[in-house]
């Protein structure tokens, strides 16, 4: 049996921000391993969801100094809780992006 991008199980790794763009409505098909974009870097995620915490991970950040939002296709973006799930496979995920916390010292 030829492997077929069409067959759910034949997709070993979907970029997710290349769908969301080409499909912002439509959710991702299930697949062994998402490219997800963290600010201006890449990673391959081995499960179809992960939480803020872990995601913040992946670029060396916590979340007790460091923001999280998901970007969506048209510049949505909406704030990623630590303890907050993100599945993979929910419709127009372009992205995610983070902030620092501090904006300014002092008081």
């Amino acid at each position: 049996m030829s492997k077929n991008a069409h067959e759910v199980n034949g997709i070993e790794e979907l970029d997710l921000e290349a769908w969301a763009k080409e499909h912002p409505t439509q959710p991702p098909p299930r697949c062994q391993r998402y490219r997800i974009r963290v600010d201006k870097s890449r990673f391959v995620v081995h499960d179809s969801a992960q939480k803020g915490v872990e995601i913040l991970a992946l670029v060396g950040y916590t979340p007790d100094k460091w923001n999280l939002a998901q970007k969506f296709p048209g510049g949505r973006r909406e704030p990623i809780e630590p303890d907050q799930l993100v599945d993979f496979r929910e419709p127009g995920i372009e992205r995610f992006e983070t902030s620092p916390k501090e904006v300014q010292a002092g008081g």
